[in-house]
């Protein structure tokens, strides 16, 4: 972790948006168990810079007690951001989308209309699956990206069609025999061609790479999804003496015009003060800044990147993913960090009070 009309959208990472003109200032927070859980799973949507509630809803049923991925895009080309979600542990791999709004939640507000229903497609290397949105085809059309996660013999991207989810754009392994599955995943356009690039982190190391969107179209075959791996145009590593994997999300953090990546250590032990880092983007992955790991926050990261405030600087968007404050969501402002240094965390959110499971952003 936004809006578009054709050719515009915002993706999450949830998690980021391709027209970095528009201001991106959603996000969702999602009960992101990768264990079974009692309480039931639940995702939220907060909005603004006073964090505004529109929207929370059960996406599986009250029943469903699996783990959740959620990721933010404009699906349905109506100019009003919708919600992906995806099931983690716990169920068959199960994606929904849903349909966005733009209104306060309350509750009596109507369950949100359901768009589509599919699944991953990545069999058993799915069941703890990594999930974001863009649009990858450079169709206009907000895509879906899923990946293997943590724990899969094989690291795998499928890519579905945002116009039909039913339908695979692109399936491929990520070249990475020694790194076993895929940690987070992001799309966005890195190079500036109107192709959305895939992003991702691996499980055994703090590294992540890029794939070009456009070699991801120009290697398609006819009546053929299984391709040639795309070509890489960004590798580079958050940590070159950490084997904890980081959860990125993609955003202009600097206000240059280009979209940057925010890693988040996904283990709070590893990184300390370094916990977050940000990498420029049109420098193809060089430091840009670091960012000391929240108070509030012990625990591993999941991250995600908004303008909150419309200033044109995305922010840096941490939630915990366990611990005892496995509920906390913590914004650090991208303009503040760059103009007066890093240290200074701005709003604090408890979206799942007591809840221990961990969250995704």
């Amino acid at each position: 972790a936004t809006l578009p009309a054709p050719k515009m959208m915002r993706i999450m990472v949830p998690r980021n948006s391709e027209n970095i003109s528009l201001p991106n200032d959603e996000f969702a927070v999602a009960k992101g168990a990768d264990t079974v859980q009692i309480n039931p799973m639940e995702v939220q949507v907060y909005k603004g810079i006073n964090l505004t509630l529109i929207e929370k809803f059960s996406a599986f049923g009250s029943s469903f007690r699996g783990g959740l991925r959620v990721a933010v895009g404009d699906i349905d080309a109506d100019g009003v951001s919708d919600y992906v979600v995806g099931s983690g542990p716990g169920a068959n791999q199960m994606i929904r989308g849903f349909k966005g709004t733009v209104s306060t939640w309350s509750s009596d507000k109507a369950f949100p209309t359901v768009l589509f229903e599919t699944t991953s497609g990545l069999g058993a290397d799915g069941d703890n699956m990594a999930l974001a949105v863009g649009d990858v085809s450079g169709d206009g059309m907000v895509d879906i990206a899923v990946a293997s996660g943590c724990g899969a013999s094989i690291p795998r991207v499928r890519v579905l069609d945002g116009a039909n989810p039913t339908k695979v754009l692109v399936d491929f392994e990520v070249p990475m025999a020694t790194r076993s599955g895929i940690a987070s995943i992001g799309v966005a356009d890195m190079n500036s061609d109107s192709y959305g690039d895939v992003v991702v982190s691996f499980c055994n190391s703090s590294a992540f790479q890029g794939f070009s969107g456009k070699s991801i179209v120009d290697s398609r075959k006819a009546n053929e999804v299984n391709q040639q791996v795309p070509t890489s145009i960004l590798s580079a590593t958050a940590d070159s003496t950490s084997s904890v994997p980081v959860d990125l999300a993609l955003g202009d953090f600097n206000h240059d015009g280009s979209f940057d990546l925010i890693a988040g250590f996904q283990a709070g032990s590893t990184g300390g003060a370094k916990a977050v880092r940000v990498f420029s983007g049109a420098a193809m992955g060089a430091l840009l800044i670091q960012l000391p790991m929240m108070p509030a926050i012990p625990t591993g990261l999941s991250m995600a990147s908004v303008d909150l405030n419309a200033d044109g600087y995305w922010d840096a968007v941490a939630g915990a993913m366990n611990g005892s404050n496995a509920h906390q969501v913590e914004i650090h402002d991208g303009y503040g960090a760059l103009t007066w240094g890093p240290g200074v965390w701005g709003k604090i959110l408890s979206p799942f009070s007591g809840f221990t499971g961990g969250i995704r952003l």
